[in-house]
């Protein structure tokens, strides 16, 4: 029997099989080195109620509710129960992969609730099948560890309450980015994805913006000196610079012609602005995009 996970409009249909290889595949690929394990079992396990008898009714078209998500959250409480640390950081991920990362809740939460303890209380189908086609790998987590051990060593919990939260996001991200991609290669495998630019023709073109600014004012002389200064200190070593310079003396021009340089230089494939406002963030952007 074949399990599907997908049917397009024209019959076609992608297995359980196939959608969770893929998934966990990318899920990985998309994980920094520590976490491509993690991040490969959350893509493994993700849709295991997909396997269920009522999941395959109703995408053979019987119009019947069936909740999928928590059967491979509940898979993964038996898999890894000796894992404790990292067990719920998955479970949390894979019953939340539609609907968003659920509140953890508390032990007396009923099945109504929507936190993760209430609904790991619920019961889910039969998805048994799955163990004739998907083998879970054993949770690697030793490198993952060394990221919290400095925390524990100072018992500074309040960091590490921080450090697992922003894991958790960050492996629920690589999980749910993989499950959309893996779903729209099936329906739509022509959509091209993925980033690339040209830094050294961006970098021409905003070369060539700078140099129409014109010097004929002491204000405009003073931008084009702080803006020197600036650059020829980029080039001193540091992981960290901060571009200190008051509000309408070119901050943003300069600072992208500092990571252009900076991204040729070193041989980067990324650039990436984090900025407070959606404002200021859109006028950036705007700016960026006129150049």
């Amino acid at each position: 029997m074949q399990y599907i996970a997908h049917k397009d409009s024209d019959g076609t249909t992608q297995s359980v099989k196939e959608h969770l290889s893929g998934t966990a595949d990318l899920a990985k690929s998309f994980a920094v080195n520590a976490f491509s394990n993690l991040a490969y079992n959350a893509g493994l396990l993700h849709d295991l109620g997909k396997y269920s008898s009522k999941f395959q009714r109703r995408i053979n078209g019987e119009d019947i509710r069936v909740e999928h998500a928590i059967s491979g959250a509940k898979e993964v409480e038996l898999l890894y129960d000796k894992n404790k640390f990292f067990k719920q950081m998955l479970k949390s991920c894979i019953a939340g992969h539609h609907s968003g990362l659920p509140d953890g809740g508390s032990d007396v939460d009923l099945p109504e609730k929507a936190t993760l303890s209430g609904r790991m209380k619920r019961k889910a189908e039969d998805f048994s099948a799955y163990k004739e086609e998907i083998q879970p790998k054993d949770l690697n987590t030793d490198e993952v560890m060394t990221y919290f051990n400095n925390c524990l060593k100072t018992r500074n919990l309040k960091e590490a309450t921080e450090l697992y939260a922003f894991m958790t996001k960050y492996l629920y991200s690589c999980l749910v980015d993989a499950d959309f991609i893996d779903t729209e290669k099936f329906f739509e495998p022509n959509v091209q994805r993925g980033m690339k630019g040209d830094f050294k023709e961006a970098l021409n073109l905003l070369n060539e913006r700078l140099a129409k600014f014109s010097q004929d004012n002491e204000v405009r002389k003073g931008r084009s000196e702080l803006q020197k200064q600036a650059l020829e200190n980029s080039y001193k070593s540091g992981d960290i610079s901060i571009l200190n310079m008051p509000t309408g003396s070119g901050k943003t021009l300069c600072s992208l012609k500092i990571a252009l340089e900076q991204a040729i230089r070193e041989n980067k494939k990324r650039i990436i602005y984090i900025i407070p406002y959606t404002s200021i963030i859109e006028q950036t952007a705007e700016t960026f995009e006129g150049i």
